[in-house]
């Protein structure tokens, strides 16, 4: 049986990890921003960010100004 790896992410947790760290394209996934706001954007990436720091897949670093990503999370970033 090969290894594998299963992660479950939102929609929008997989759009904010995009946005700070993946492509600056990604196809077939749509543009979940089009036609908000600037506050309802940054309401969406808090929401995903805290999310993701509460499930401990990623950290952050330098007072939020930074974040790290978990190792099993990056490698699938990376892909």
């Amino acid at each position: 049986m090969p290894d594998s790896l299963s992660l479950h992410l939102t929609f929008t947790e997989l759009v904010f990890l995009y946005r700070v760290c993946g492509p600056c394209l990604a196809f077939g996934i749509g543009d979940p921003y089009l036609g908000k706001l600037a506050n309802e954007i940054e309401a969406m990436d808090e929401t995903a960010h805290e999310s993701l720091l509460a499930r401990d897949l990623i950290r952050e670093a330098n007072d939020r100004t930074e974040i790290a990503l978990d190792e099993a999370l990056a490698g699938i970033m990376q892909t």
